[in-house]
């Protein structure tokens, strides 16, 4: 799980835009709740920036919907501080291919649900 102050965003991107789906899904003051949701842009855009409320994300799925491999990327931009990934840098996602993250596992599935890769 990943705990936000009041600020801080979640940011992505990916080679072509509105090809790899994302979910963001937490708990704001206790309450489960799916954060946000979209297509990642080209270029790094926000996905979700916390509230004044206490949030926990709790899991940011991404889906590759393009006939090609994407490059991804996933970020958190902590109120006035500087960026830090938190994937590896242009990490491939297969055709079809998703790939879940909870601050602390990421897990990759092949269109069939296989576990292609699983690293903690």
């Amino acid at each position: 799980m990943l705990a936000l102050d009041n600020g801080d965003k979640i940011q992505g991107d990916t080679t072509t835009a509105e090809k790899v789906d994302y979910t963001i899904d937490g708990v704001v003051s206790s309450a489960i709740t799916q954060l946000a949701d979209g297509q990642l842009a080209a270029t790094t855009g926000d996905l979700y920036t916390s509230g004044a409320d206490e949030t926990v994300v709790a899991s940011i799925t991404l889906v590759n919907t393009n006939t090609s491999a994407e490059a991804i990327n996933l970020y958190l931009l902590p109120s006035g501080g500087t960026a830090r990934r938190l994937i590896p840098k242009d990490m491939s996602l297969g055709v079809n291919y998703m790939m879940s993250y909870d601050g602390k596992r990421l897990t990759v599935m092949d269109d069939s649900g296989r576990i292609r890769m699983k690293a903690v």
